[in-house]
């Protein structure tokens, strides 16, 4: 017979309310510690500068904005961990990945993140927006970026979304040792 191991939650756990845990103690030094270890890219612009000296002028989105030229991806999964828990895996997420949080709406079940993806090499940067809610098997994730100015975003947006779910379980593992 195999032994069970007890992970033992942090007491805000289950809160949803991100005001509320972004007061804790243990949270904000959860989010600064992963802030320290943030690794930040090239940026489309650095990544272009070349392109400056040769072409005489900047290259940008600019025209694919005005033509309303755009690129969006939605997504869900399912994770059996609380609510509060989760929420707090993402924001230590977005801070070790760089993608600054721009807004919150709070919900009754939940909380709506909105994170700035930083550009890069992929792209002109876009938007993460992030829905943790309570799930009766625990919590539910769904994800939408955006990319305005561009039809391709050469995986960017996968990767965003993708690194995000897999930083959930790691992060929340890491809650009950802090």
């Amino acid at each position: 017979m195999g032994a069970s191991m007890t992970v033992r939650l942090p007491e805000w756990g289950n809160e949803h309310r991100l005001m509320v845990l972004l007061e804790t103690p243990q949270v904000r030094t959860l989010i600064a510690r992963y802030d320290a270890d943030s690794d930040w890219a090239m940026s489309a612009e650095e990544f272009l500068l070349p392109a400056k000296i040769l072409f005489g002028g900047p290259m940008s989105n600019s025209l694919g904005k005005k033509l309303g030229v755009k690129s969006r991806r939605s997504s869900a999964e399912q994770f059996s961990l609380p609510v509060g828990s989760v929420l707090v895996a993402v924001m230590c997420s977005l801070a070790q990945r760089g993608l600054n949080m721009t807004e919150f709406d709070q919900q009754e079940a939940g909380c709506r993140v909105k994170a700035t993806i930083p550009s890069s090499w992929r792209t002109f940067g876009g938007t993460l927006a992030v829905d943790v809610t309570s799930s009766p098997n625990g919590s539910t994730v769904a994800c939408e970026t955006l990319f305005e100015g561009q039809f391709y975003t050469w995986g960017a947006d996968k990767k965003a979304v993708r690194t995000l779910y897999a930083d959930i379980p790691t992060m929340a593992a890491e809650q009950a040792s802090a």
